[in-house]
């Protein structure tokens, strides 16, 4: 079971900075056994989000995505996530919990607070804890 994740956005409007929008992150898919919560999808370097675009992995083309990911504990379906590469460059930290980051030949448990850098290499990702794990990833589109 996953949670809801509180998204709030700002903007910049004639009258200043506001609140735009406050309430629950629109979309939560499970990709590769993990609960992802897309909190925003950005197709160009503007920022500005792009409602009703299909899901996938990757950001758009030269795009980003925002994103909190849910692994449940060892035992349950979805606390591993099978070797993938992307096209993307991820910058992320574990918010919660431990997961391991499983290399081809390499492997190492990131625990909270920990933070990766991930670059278009072969990886995939397993929750061998007792509790759920949540890390934060924002994934930059890094086909050239």
């Amino acid at each position: 079971m996953t949670t809801r994740i509180r998204r709030v956005v700002t903007a910049q409007t004639g009258a200043g900075g506001v609140i735009a929008a406050d309430g629950v992150a629109p979309r939560v898919e499970m990709a590769g056994g993990a609960y992802v919560h897309e909190v925003w999808r950005a197709p160009h370097a503007t920022g500005e989000e792009a409602p009703g675009t299909p899901w996938s992995l990757d950001p758009p083309r030269g795009g980003a995505v925002f994103r909190i990911a849910e692994f449940p504990p060892a035992g349950v379906d979805g606390a591993r996530v099978p070797m993938h590469i992307t096209q993307t460059i991820d910058f992320g930290v574990v918010l919660e919990g431990e997961l391991t980051l499983i290399m081809d030949g390499q492997e190492t448990v990131l625990r909270a607070g920990d933070t990766f850098v991930q670059r278009q290499a072969n990886h995939g990702w397993e929750n061998r804890g007792a509790t759920r794990c949540r890390m934060a990833v924002v994934l930059l589109d890094g086909a050239l």
